[in-house]
């Protein structure tokens, strides 16, 4: 449908009856007569009494697309004029009424079709893509939303033509200004919001195809920063450094922005080390403000966008030399170690380690490790199969010669030159001792690494994380390093760059994050809702470990044929937290004992992952396992236990899984069922890749899950209803009471999703059932069990390879499972036999109407 405009013809009303501008089209078609035809006038205002202070006058060149001139009432030396936003009068207006929301768009055209396709404020500069603090200015105490417009110039074929030459890439850029500058007066990143067009490349266009306010589309911060890179591409940029000179390193930048006060240029921050000025170059006069400049990693740069102006004549323009740019070398040089005695270098190690350069050391259950990432030196496989990952780092053993390496590499070791009486020798000419290089030794690292409590800087390590997580008090670890309160080392990602976390999440924010969790799995085929919660309950997970500590249950995803998306499911929460991939689940129970080892003990990642579980699973071990918050095990080859916190999510996936023993009753299952054959040959969802779409977007999901669990904290932490009593209850119930909050309408580990009898469970069932067929409420003994009841019917485990007489493996079994129910049935004991002195049972039935 065609969006109808509201009949506001203009953004401004008509001129009031004071001393105003009185410049028109026709006098500024007369001004600039060699620009084109002028086909818009936009009036700026005076901020509070609304009278026009100056125009801004679109022209279209023969031959060009536009340009832009203002009329001789500006003056670019007035800062008042400078700042002036379009409608100045009426964002004062919407700031006092503090209305719903204000539009920031990047050119005049667009706000006014703001006004007149939604009657919305909006506002923009009337200096392109600058945006300073001093505009940003009337928003102060503004507290609804602000919504920046995107130009989509990265979508039209012609602008990514001029960037590959050399042109600039306005449309982000003015966006990240106009963020910046409202960030430094008082705005809360979580009020701004990017959006752009459904269809064309700005707002105008977006309305003029029929789209209205709703068809807007987020941009999120990445992608933006991905758009708008500060100067690639441009031939225009130049770093101010002579090829054919030898100039020092260092950064210039006070001395630069001096050099252009002195000589009249205002100079305005655009945020983000980043200036804005009129270019230097003494044969560009024009005085637009074009030229930006700020520091670069090892000198400033610069570009001028109007035309090519090298350094050189920047530097002419301001009287510099090339020199003048750069300040002389710092250089670090490193502490030097004295190593001439081993006791002396000892020492020294006992109270630096852990701390400045050795503070990546840490003490773990009594000994020193260190923390290496994948591809750092230290990081080693735990195993040779190429299709299974250990996470992104580990936490190694720091042994003598790791640390007696890490200082030798990192420090100046030396020792003093003695003569063969045991003196320090001198040098003739300087006096000072004679010092030679030498190797930090072993011996003063093994000292350390044996009494690593006397090491008073090695701050002690409870774990290692890669997202932000809340500490017991609610607050959040979100800096990355060392966390005193938890002792824990957060350790982010290289490039991993999250908004600030809301401390009292809207209910507006509250469904936005909902949403966007939603958004890569609305079209996985859940069986039940119940399943779905399941696996978002699960996803929430490792940002609680403080507030609802571990043991979890066991995540067990599950399909009825392959290719229905269960790694998919599995992968999505690894791609969030990191963690480790095993590509099956070990058959061998000592060989499951030694992974969990290892993986305890040396990996960081807190989501562990085995994939395409089959057939059967059963082990005592990883039972033993979900129910303990610490593993214990001995250590491969050593005669000591080996001690690790089970602080991780154990997750699996499989087709049609049979759960033995008490595994049954400790995993949440998630079923996803396609219905239909082939499932891996589906072509048509939205997102093909959804383990890619997660790490992509990796940042703005966690800030999600964290605004949800935020927002519960602050609203009470209340828990959900209360469905069991085990040692899983606090951790279940927590998750329900955010599904709830959240506003999600399922249950997580809801009954129906649960694993109701175990694989012998089940058997044990039907076969009690067909002895209380038999012999009822009556008294029995081993041997009528076996004379009367089909032997097809006995469990598994009475029958298993090796039995020679089922009636006493019968036997035997019975004695253990005594009391234990299996379906509804149980078996009692019922005495003895008056002759024969063998025990009796008899079959229990569950009377539910007495419960």
């Amino acid at each position: 449908m065609k969006v109808t405009p509201f009949g506001v013809d203009d953004v401004d009303e008509s001129l009031p009856t004071v001393a105003a501008c009185q410049c028109t089209v026709r006098s500024a078609a007369a001004l600039h007569p060699g620009l084109g035809r002028v086909t818009a006038q936009y009036h700026y205002r005076h901020p509070e009494q609304a009278y026009v202070l100056f125009s801004r006058f679109r022209h279209e060149p023969p031959g060009e697309d536009k340009t832009f001139r203002y009329c001789p009432c500006y003056s670019k030396n007035n800062p008042e004029d400078k700042t002036l936003l379009l409608g100045a009068h009426r964002v004062a207006e919407a700031v006092a009424n503090q209305v719903e929301c204000i539009y920031l768009t990047e050119g005049e055209k667009d706000s006014q079709a703001f006004w007149q396709y939604l009657h919305r404020y909006a506002t923009t500069s009337h200096m392109g893509t600058t945006f300073t603090v001093e505009m940003a200015e009337p928003f102060r105490g503004f507290q609804n939303d602000i919504l920046i417009a995107v130009d989509k110039d990265h979508e039209n074929p012609e602008h990514v033509k001029a960037l590959a030459e050399g042109a600039d890439m306005p449309g982000p850029r003015a966006a990240l200004n106009k963020y910046y500058a409202l960030l430094a007066v008082g705005i809360d990143p979580e009020q701004i919001t990017f959006i752009e067009a459904a269809e064309g490349k700005d707002p105008y266009d977006h309305f003029e195809a029929g789209y209205g306010e709703d068809d807007f589309r987020t941009v999120i911060m990445r992608v933006l920063r991905q758009r708008a890179p500060k100067t690639a591409g441009r031939k225009t940029a130049h770093t101010l450094q002579l090829s054919a000179v030898d100039l020092p390193e260092g950064p210039a930048l006070g001395r630069f922005i001096a050099a252009l006060e002195a000589k009249g240029h205002f100079v305005e921050p655009l945020g983000n080390g980043e200036y804005k000025t009129s270019c230097p170059n003494p044969a560009h006069p024009d005085g637009n403000p074009s030229f930006d400049f700020g520091q670069g990693d090892e000198r400033v740069k610069g570009y001028c966008r109007s035309r090519e102006c090298g350094y050189e004549t920047w530097i002419e323009g301001l009287g510099l030399r090339a020199a003048d740019l750069y300040d002389k070398p710092r250089v670090d040089k490193p502490n030097g170690v004295d190593v001439t005695n081993t006791a002396i270098a000892a020492e020294w190690l006992r109270c630096n380690i852990g701390e400045g350069k050795m503070a990546g050391f840490f003490m773990r259950d009594g000994v020193i490790v260190y923390t290496p990432r994948v591809d750092e030196q230290g990081y080693s496989p735990l195993t040779r199969d190429g299709m299974n990952e250990d996470g992104p780092a580990q936490v190694r053993l720091a042994n003598g010669d790791v640390i007696s390496a890490f200082i030798q590499f990192t420090f100046d070791c030396y020792k003093l030159k003695m003569d063969k009486d045991g003196n320090v020798k001198v040098d003739k000419e300087t006096g000072k001792p004679i010092e030679q290089k030498a190797m930090f030794p072993d011996a003063a690292s093994k000292r350390v690494v044996s009494a690593p409590d006397m090491a008073p800087g090695l701050r002690p390590l409870m774990g290692v994380v890669h997202a932000p997580v809340f500490r017991r008090d609610g607050t959040l670890v979100e800096e990355p390093g060392y966390d005193d309160s938890s002792r824990l080392l957060y350790m982010p990602d290289a490039g991993f760059d999250m908004q600030k976390v809301p401390e009292n999440p809207t209910k507006r924010e509250i469904q936005k994050a909902v949403r966007l969790i939603m958004e890569p799995i609305s079209q996985f085929p859940f069986v039940t809702e119940h399943d779905r919660a399941n696996w978002i309950g699960a996803l929430f997970t490792p940002l609680l470990r403080t507030i609802l500590p571990p043991p979890y249950k066991f995540i067990l995803i599950e399909a009825h044929q392959p290719g229905s998306g269960k790694t998919f499911l599995a992968e999505m929460i690894r791609a969030v937290y990191g963690g480790v991939f095993r590509s099956e689940f070990p058959d061998e129970e000592s060989e499951l004992r030694k992974q969990i080892t290892s993986i305890l003990a040396t990996t960081t990642g807190p989501v562990v992952v085995f994939d395409n579980i089959s057939g059967s699973l059963r082990s005592s071990a990883f039972s033993g396992l979900l129910t303990s918050s610490v593993w214990d095990d001995r250590t491969l080859g050593a005669h000591k236990m080996s001690i690790c916190s089970n602080d991780r999510l154990w997750v699996g996936t499989g087709n049609n899984v049979a759960i033995g023993g008490d595994i049954a009753r400790r995993t949440i299952r998630v079923n996803i069922d396609p219905k239909m054959p082939d499932p891996h040959l589906r072509t048509e969802f939205r997102i093909q890749d959804p383990v890619a779409w997660m790490r992509a977007n990796r940042a703005e999901v966690l800030h999600a899950l964290l605004t949800i669990v935020r927002g519960w904290i602050s609203a009470g932490m209340k828990a959900g209803p209360r469905t069991s009593s085990d040692s899983f209850a606090a951790w279940t119930n927590g998750i329900n009471g955010i599904l709830q909050f959240a506003g999600i309408r399922a249950e997580f580990d809801h009954n129906s999703t649960r694993v109701q009898l175990s694989v012998e469970d089940d058997e044990w069932s039907i076969f009690y059932a067909a002895i209380y067929e038999t012999f009822g409420d009556q008294a029995w003994m081993v041997k009528d069990v076996v004379l009367k009841v089909d032997n097809e019917l006995l469990p598994d485990e009475v029958t298993a390879k090796g039995v020679l007489d089922p009636a006493k493996s019968l036997g035997r079994k019975l004695t253990g499972r005594v009391g234990r129910w299996s379906g509804e049935f149980t078996v009692k004991n019922a005495g003895k036999d008056g002759k024969t002195k063998a025990k009796k049972y008899a079959i229990q039935q569950h009377d539910k109407e007495s419960n």
